[in-house]
């Protein structure tokens, strides 16, 4: 199998699957937040993004670091597996008994403090469930951990929506959630005893520990740091507004969120060929990055540009009419799209390289910056605050790593790429503000295409990439 068809096979599993898993859990959240109100919808939201931060922590940076050393040594498959399995499971226990501990001896509701309970134990499954993935993303063989996310979210969307029917409330709803995490446990387990990908073996000393966790470290914090990036605006509202505003403010954020599957799936299935050839064949890495990078920017300025014209239609067929402080929100996040989607591309270049600490150091530029825009702003602004400051992060983290990877590793001239789609958009955005209608999505995409392909967006070569990655025609006599 060509490498282009490889990576597109494995694009698409995870993306049907990532599609899935949040169009599902986007589902459960609209009916909690249509049958409970924004103040439970905002309860669930704290927990969601709190013990977001504690499972990238958990992960410790191997759902990155374990594709590139599996990538890079598949014959080493048994040891780097078993290190990673022993270090995020002894790192689970530790911070899921940590999170139990603080709302225990801390003043935090009943209902909030068993949310926190159940779903701190989840880290502990989940901690094989994730070395797991790394491990069929390694092998690039990723349509298993595909076809489990698909069946975990149809089963927690469905039983969320029987638990809701019944009457049961948030508090049943998370220990539903955190129930099927042992079952995604057993389904990867079942998967690897019948493919023999993995064999747990007890490490042979001490010091194969150290030197994966002395490894493990950029990644970590790169990951926990990007973790409270995403999630800490929620937190910091939650400090100077009612739980009400933070479901007011999740109901839009969750929406845009559906979104960034499509970077992260594209630079997770990119990752283990930029990590074999980077230092072997740079002009190759260099043409396939900005490839990405151009393909990117034809998706996000429309995706961008139309949400936020849509915002209203949008919030008011998801949650009805009693969020309208959610549409503001969209409207603004939607605009993160753009630096966010071509960010991740620069992002999956630094993992693969030998400064892989490059992106830890952007990731705390954006946590310290997101901290302090998010302090001054919410105060002043509320949820539009929070919003702002989600755009003008993801622009400064898009800026800086821009500028390293021209400085330390090759060149990339984003800029030459993203006129087509900047102008195409806005051809898009006048049709669009003729009359707005989300039935007319189909449309207003056709009308971007046409004006991309006016553009001369398209050439040969993609067509080439086109015709080399769909399932070839066999010709000739079949051999007898």
């Amino acid at each position: 199998m060509s490498q282009t068809r490889r990576i597109l096979k494995n694009a698409t599993a995870l993306y049907v699957a990532e599609v899935v898993a949040r169009a599902t859990l986007l589902i459960q959240l609209v009916l909690v937040a249509r049958t409970l109100g924004a103040t439970e919808y905002g309860k669930q939201a704290l927990v969601l993004s709190v013990l977001a931060i504690a499972a990238n922590f958990t992960d410790f940076g191997f759902s990155l670091l374990g594709v590139k050393l599996i990538a890079a040594n598949p014959q080493e498959i048994n040891r780097i597996g078993s290190g990673m399995l022993v270090i995020k499971v002894a790192v689970g226990i530790v911070t899921a008994l940590a999170i139990i501990a603080f709302v225990i001896v801390t003043p935090v509701p009943a209902d909030l403090t068993w949310m926190y309970i159940l779903s701190a134990l989840t880290l502990i499954t989940t901690a094989y469930t994730t070395s797991m993935s790394s491990i069929f993303r390694g092998h690039e063989i990723m349509q298993y951990d595909a076809y489990g996310r698909i069946g975990i979210a149809v089963l927690t969307t469905s039983l969320g929506a029987l638990l809701l029917a019944m009457g049961y409330g948030i508090v049943a709803m998370v220990a539903m959630t955190s129930a099927l995490t042992v079952v995604n446990a057993l389904y990867m387990y079942w998967i690897n005893s019948r493919r023999k990908l993995f064999r747990f073996r007890r490490p042979d000393n001490n010091q194969e520990i150290i030197d994966l966790f002395k490894l493990s470290l950029p990644f970590v914090t790169l990951t926990v740091l990007v973790a409270i990036s995403y999630r800490v605006d929620t937190v910091i509202l939650g400090l100077f507004e009612t739980t009400d505003a933070v479901g007011q403010y999740n109901a839009g954020y969750r929406i845009f969120e559906l979104f960034l599957i499509v970077p992260a799936i594209f630079a997770g299935v990119l990752l283990p060929a930029t990590s074999a050839r980077l230092h072997t064949d740079t002009a190759a890495v260099q043409t396939l990055t900005m490839t990405a990078v151009r393909y990117f920017s034809y998706l996000c300025f429309p995706l961008a540009v139309g949400l936020s014209l849509l915002a209203g239609p949008i919030i008011t067929m998801f949650y009805g009419s009693k969020y309208p402080d959610s549409i503001v929100v969209l409207q603004v996040m939607s605009f993160t799209l753009i630096p966010a989607f071509i960010a991740h591309i620069t992002a999956n270049v630094f993992h693969a390289s030998s400064r892989p600490q490059l992106n830890t150091y952007i990731a705390l530029f954006s946590v310290i910056f997101n901290v302090a825009v998010n302090l001054l702003l919410i105060p002043m602004f509320g949820l539009v605050g929070a919003a702002i400051t989600s755009v003008a992060t993801q622009l400064a983290v898009l800026v800086i790593g821009a500028t390293l990877i021209n400085r330390h590793i090759f060149a990339l001239p984003y800029w030459r790429v993203l006129w087509r789609p900047i102008v195409a958009s806005l051809v898009m955005a006048a049709g669009m503000l003729l009359y707005r209608s989300v039935w007319l999505v189909p449309v207003y995409t056709l009308v971007y295409v046409v004006a991309l392909y006016a553009l001369r967006g398209f050439t040969e070569r993609d067509r080439e990439m086109l015709r080399a990655a769909l399932p070839q025609r066999r010709t000739g006599a079949v051999a007898r």
